[in-house]
């Protein structure tokens, strides 16, 4: 390969070593941007919820972090909600209230309208607390990444009544003390 340089290569800049920052663990109170109606591979339909910080230090970090990526843009702060059927699990149907009855009570005079579509979670505040999680890279390496792991009231974040989920860790494999058989020389066998 031959290189040719680009006519405006001089122009660009060099990116910092971290070139985007981490939303730190802990609560937040965060605000609904826009919903978008899913089916997972099973079949269900689900909720994509795509929030932002509503309050404190870090308001519109993830909208800051939008803005500055370049090529294809994707947002970094989404919640999955179940969406309750008569197929799905009972859970299913007690995460979904307990979501719309924090969202209620976050949003004083906001109900939950079985008539009404997904917009009607637009411009909702709610409660989040924020941990990391780890996963596997395609090259093996262990990565982590920022993780909502529970939705709670804005007032627990508000007042602080509240505990961070420990991180998602990616379990250690642990080695096998399994022997092939192969390996084993015939005088080690005690059946001989």
């Amino acid at each position: 390969m031959v290189f040719t340089k680009p006519s405006d290569y001089d122009n660009q800049q060099v990116l910092p070593e971290q070139s985007f920052m981490r939303l730190p663990k802990g609560g937040y109170v965060c605000k609904i941007l826009s919903v978008e109606e899913q089916t997972s591979k099973a079949g269900n339909p689900y909720l994509l919820i795509n929030m932002d910080i509503a309050e404190g230090e870090y308001i519109g970090f993830f909208a800051d972090d939008y803005n500055k990526q370049t090529g294809e843009k994707r947002w970094h702060f989404t919640h999955r909600l179940m969406v309750p059927t008569d197929r799905t699990k009972p859970f299913v149907a007690q995460l979904f209230k307990t979501f719309n009855a924090y969202l209620a009570e976050s949003n004083p005079g906001w109900e939950f309208d079985w008539n009404g579509d997904e917009k009607q979670y637009r411009g909702k505040l709610i409660g989040v607390l924020v941990n990391e999680r780890q996963f596997k890279k395609r090259d093996g390496s262990i990565g982590s990444a920022t993780n909502i792991a529970k939705i709670v009231k804005a007032s627990t974040i508000r007042n602080g009544s509240y505990t961070v989920p420990n991180d998602v860790l990616i379990p250690v494999e642990k080695e096998s003390d399994f022997i092939p058989v192969d390996t084993v020389e015939d005088d080690d066998m005690p059946f001989n």
